[in-house]
């Protein structure tokens, strides 16, 4: 029997996915709608040689950099292979184990739909994976759940906005200049957030919100709007230069862990809670937070195009 690249497996049924060989899989999420991406959402993973000097045609890490397309699915697999460093299972009398492994990845959509996004990821190791089926088991059985994530994207200035949707356009700015990759909350005056919105590559950011605030607005309502932004001193290295998402910082998200093992009842656990860092409302690590908040005014039912918002040091 043998096993082809690109995780399937011929059978005498025929040829089936090899799951066993599932690293990670990648279900990017609309932050709106709370359902996968539309096509056109690229998920890459980043190596060594994928970091080389980007071509100007190509921006993005691609599919072909080892995240590979789910027929008929808005998902991206990506398989045990000779670039992820293998690790054998453990016993619980064995020395502590090895951090796991992680891979890098970025999602990008080249419409401007959604704003990119770069993660650090731990995964399960094959070892881990098939440790229960040794003679002697040496670890649980990891579902393709525990092995899968759901990021979700932000809307980007090109989103398709609904109609009658609230909220606000604006552009984040340092010492006149746009700021990259900035971070925005919107609170209202009890001090309750209302949205969070994630800048892109030229300091834009669109907020979408679902309410202003507890009452029920009939007319403009004040907001305050807290600005992150990354560190101003970070210069690009040589292999940067010509990467478009080079000073877009990756965020760490956390390993799915294994379900605990079902009741007697054989009742279904209850669904994974998301990590702030990966619904995208966590500040990530680096990252300067204003010294005082903007207040504007935003009416329902509408996007209020805001003049520009001025990140303030403290």
């Amino acid at each position: 029997m043998t096993e082809p690249l690109l995780g399937t497996i011929d059978t005498p049924l025929g040829r089936t996915t090899a799951a066993h060989r599932l690293a990670l899989a990648v279900v990017p999420v609309d932050a709106v709608t709370r359902h996968p991406t539309p096509p056109g959402v690229r998920v890459g993973r980043e190596t060594k040689r994928s970091s080389s000097p980007y071509r100007p045609h190509r921006p993005s890490l691609e599919q072909q950099h080892g995240a590979i397309p789910v027929p008929g699915a808005p998902a991206y697999v990506l398989l045990h292979d000779r670039t992820i460093p293998p690790q054998p299972p453990q016993s619980p009398t064995d020395p502590p184990p090895l951090p796991p492994p992680t891979v890098s990845l970025r999602i990008t959509d080249q419409a401007g739909r959604f704003v990119p996004r770069r993660f650090s990821v731990p995964i399960w190791t094959l070892g881990e994976v098939r440790g229960v089926d040794a003679d002697t088991p040496v670890g649980a059985f990891v579902p393709a759940l525990s092995r899968s994530i759901r990021p979700w994207l932000l809307p980007g200035a090109a989103y398709g906005v609904p109609g009658g949707a609230t909220g606000a356009r604006m552009r984040i700015v340092r010492d006149g200049q746009p700021v990259r990759w900035a971070r925005v909350e919107l609170f209202d005056g009890a001090g309750g957030r209302l949205g969070w919105g994630h800048g892109d590559d030229r300091g834009e950011v669109l907020v979408l919100l679902n309410r202003l605030g507890n009452a029920i607005a009939s007319g403009p309502v004040d907001v305050a709007i807290r600005v992150h932004v990354p560190p101003p001193d970070k210069k690009p290295t040589d292999d940067e230069t010509s990467d478009p998402l080079w000073d877009l910082e990756p965020e760490r998200l956390p390993r799915e862990p294994v379900p605990p093992a079902q009741p007697a009842d054989r009742s279904p656990p209850p669904p994974p809670v998301p990590a702030d860092v990966t619904i995208g409302v966590a500040v990530p690590d680096g990252y300067l937070t204003s010294a005082a908040d903007e207040v504007r005014s935003i009416s329902p039912g509408r996007i209020a195009a805001l003049a520009d918002i001025t990140y303030t040091p403290k």
